[in-house]
């Protein structure tokens, strides 16, 4: 093909994998049946040469890579395949700081009045370390739900 695979996007599967997926470069580009692909990817931060995950079946719009460290950009790129050989590869997409967005909600069963009703607490514990959080409060009484509050991070 002399062109590369369109639509290239990276998801975070979890705070280590990331799923890229794209789609087959535009029928004009192809010159022949797409037999496969390679899924390239590396460190940004590292001066070597990348890993290729070749890919066999020129069906498949996805691959997913897993074992990737935590906190680390990665840069990705994919190229298509045919019976003449391969295609040039995408431009360079990049990763930064794999996270996975997990919402938690919890309810406080009893507390104690500080006495003027000014401040309550609550502690969260089993946090991770170097892992950002969003907390928020609300009000609630038998008539419905306050507000909540601004978000603190």
């Amino acid at each position: 093909p002399s062109q590369p695979p369109t639509a290239f996007q990276l998801t975070a599967s979890s705070s280590t994998s990331i799923t890229a997926s794209w789609q087959l470069p535009p029928v004009f580009a192809r010159h022949r049946n797409i037999t496969g692909f390679k899924l390239f990817y590396k460190k940004k931060s590292s001066g070597g040469s990348a890993t290729t995950l070749p890919i066999s079946d020129g069906r498949t719009s996805s691959k997913t890579v897993s074992g990737l460290d935590k906190f680390t950009e990665y840069e990705f790129q994919v190229l298509a395949s045919t019976s003449d050989g391969d295609g040039p590869k995408s431009s360079v997409k990049n990763v930064n700081g794999l996270y996975k967005y997990t919402e938690y909600e919890f309810q406080v069963l009893a507390f104690t009045s500080a006495g003027d009703g000014a401040i309550h607490t609550q502690e969260v514990a089993g946090l991770d370390k170097y892992t950002e959080y969003e907390f928020q409060v609300l009000a609630f009484t038998s008539v419905g739900d306050g507000p909540n509050s601004t978000a603190i991070f």
